[in-house]
């Protein structure tokens, strides 16, 4: 199949794996997803894989791998900000507040929330 539909089969199946319970399945299959839509013309949802990915890490406790994927997620969010749809928007916002609540950074989770309800 294309990238992009192979790409949303394992995130499909990466969400049956999610229901067993099996969170590494789970999160090797979001991962798998990122590296077939690498060099693709599809930003938006590389952005939302990023994402995805990154709450799937901190899931499994790989704090660090979590935060640098965020690190590394946020400029290409703002980059994209056009582009996105606000539902969409929302819940990348919504990814990187509870993540920072559960890294302990409360403060950053509350800016973040509120800037989010500003736009």
């Amino acid at each position: 199949p294309q990238p992009i539909i192979k790409a949303r089969l394992l995130v499909l199946l990466s969400g049956r794996y999610g229901e067993l319970g099996d969170t590494t399945a789970r999160t090797d299959l979001i991962r798998r997803a990122t590296e077939v839509l690498e060099g693709s013309d599809e930003p938006v949802v590389q952005l939302q894989l990023m994402y995805r990915l990154a709450d799937a890490y901190d899931t499994l406790g790989r704090d660090a791998e979590a935060a640098e994927l965020l690190r590394r997620a946020a400029p290409r969010r703002e980059a994209l900000r056009d582009r996105l749809r606000p539902e969409v928007h929302a819940d990348l916002v919504k990814v990187e507040s509870f993540l920072a609540t559960a890294a302990g950074e409360h403060r950053r989770a509350i800016g973040l929330a509120e800037a989010a309800l500003r736009e």
